[in-house]
């Protein structure tokens, strides 16, 4: 079994190492006394520097501060009516971070679909807006650190180690520095976006 990064690896590390990393890992919510989890398949990396795309890109405000605190840091934000997902990476400061795409459900998946509202499982959190309403992940978890245990989240080995090949693509649903190859899937998942 692979073990998971440490703070100070997370705190190492480049967004498109760590996007790649992500991938099989599983994510796990404790929200409301509900366990829901599902192991990541889709990934996005946000560059710290030079990427108009990243929330970073016009500097640090009040809304993207998450995004400059330690590694391990969740940054949770709205994008159009709905709450995405991002690890933060690297150094404090230094705002890099990986966008959570999609996940295979795991756990609670019946509480999963009520969140929802459908019962599609291939397209029950096939997107990063999608698997936050199904994960119970909304702006009140922006800012804790999964090294915390306090912090609602977590994100862990998976049980049974899958071997899979890495797919490398463009970034999507968003309008600047959409060329650039940091979007990653698990070839051959019917669970990506």
């Amino acid at each position: 079994m692979l073990n998971m990064m440490t703070r100070s690896e997370l705190a190492n590390a480049y967004p498109i190492k760590v996007a790649k990393y992500l991938l099989g890992k599983t994510i796990i919510s404790i929200i409301d006394g509900q366990t829901t989890s599902g192991i990541i398949v889709e990934t996005e990396a946000y560059l710290p520097e030079n990427d108009q795309a990243a929330h970073n890109a016009r500097g640090k405000t009040r809304a993207n501060s998450s995004l400059y605190q330690t590694a391990g840091t969740l940054y949770v934000h709205p994008m159009r009516g709905h709450h995405l997902i991002d690890l933060v990476v690297g150094e404090e400061g230094i705002p890099g971070s990986v966008l959570i795409r999609a996940i295979k459900p795991i756990t609670g998946i019946k509480v999963m679909t009520t969140r929802r509202g459908v019962t599609d499982i291939k397209s029950l959190c096939n997107g990063p807006g999608k698997l936050c309403k199904a994960l119970g992940i909304t702006k009140e978890i922006d800012g804790h650190n999964i090294f915390n245990s306090e912090c609602p989240v977590r994100i862990t080995d998976t049980d049974e180690i899958e071997v899979f090949d890495i797919i490398e693509g463009s970034r999507v649903g968003i309008s600047k520095n959409t060329e650039a190859p940091l979007r990653f899937l698990v070839s051959g998942s019917k669970f990506t976006s």
